[in-house]
């Protein structure tokens, strides 16, 4: 898992040290630094488009669950504490993380505030791995409705709606040009 800060440092997981922690580092290799050093596994980070916090994915509270922190380590903050939930990623105005949650049904799209509060569901149907737009107004996600119709990548409105599929192709990761 690796992001880019907006001064060109690179945010990264790695095993190097023997357990999945956070590091940065400059874009050429140098400065490397451990931003976590627990026994907890941190992964599936994104940083904010201002350079201020990370958002990743960690098992430190026993559950898995979305966390922050500034760019420098300090601050942890958990901001999913009742949700299982892992993937993510942050709107272009560093306010929001979209990201995805089990719940009985199954994975769905949520957001909740970068300071924490009340999640907000995007979705009812499974849906996975949320990219937003550049211009924060859609997340492409993989979807998978209950009519075999609406499968593929879908968008959704950033503000929550319904699903638009707009392929019926199917992989990972998915991103945005710009």
């Amino acid at each position: 898992s690796l992001s880019w800060t907006p001064n060109d440092r690179i945010v990264y997981t790695s095993r190097s040290s023997g357990n999945v922690d956070i590091w940065i580092m400059n874009s050429d290799g140098s400065n490397q630094k451990k931003l976590t050093d627990d026994p907890f596994s941190e992964s599936f980070l994104s940083v904010t488009h201002d350079g201020r916090f990370v958002v990743f994915t960690s098992n430190r509270s026993g559950n898995i669950s979305i966390w922050r922190m500034n760019i420098d380590g300090g601050n942890l903050k958990e901001l999913t504490p009742q949700q299982r939930a892992t993937i993510p990623t942050c709107s272009p105005d560093g306010k929001w993380v979209v990201y995805q949650a089990r719940e009985k049904g199954g994975w769905c799209l949520w957001k909740i505030s970068i300071d924490g509060g009340d999640p907000v569901r995007l979705t009812n149907e499974f849906s996975v791995w949320p990219s937003i737009s550049p211009d924060g107004k859609q997340i492409a996600c993989h979807y998978r409705g209950n009519d075999p119709q609406l499968r593929g990548i879908a968008l959704i409105p950033f503000a929550g709606g319904q699903p638009r599929i707009v392929s019926q192709v199917s992989s990972d990761i998915l991103r945005w040009t710009p």
